[in-house]
Formats: structure tokens, C-alpha cells, sequence
């Protein structure tokens, strides 16, 4: 998941949910459940 992340990738858990990366400043820490 990190290897996906760091390539600025889309990265899917089925199961869970998905982590998009954004170029806007959003708020660091944000943990939405």
C-alpha cells in the first residue's frame, strides 16, 4: 500500500476503503471514520 502511495497511485483494500493522494493542502492528521 505504501509502494502505491508514495507512486501517487489510487490504492484500494477491499474491505475498507480507498486512499486517494491529493495535491491540495488538506488538513494532515484528518482521520475520518
Amino acid at each position: 500500500m505504501c509502494e502505491g502511495l508514495s507512486r501517487g497511485e489510487n490504492v484500494k483494500i477491499s474491505g475498507f476503503g480507498s486512499f486517494i493522494l491529493r495535491d491540495k493542502g488538506e488538513r494532515v492528521g484528518r482521520n475520518p471514520k
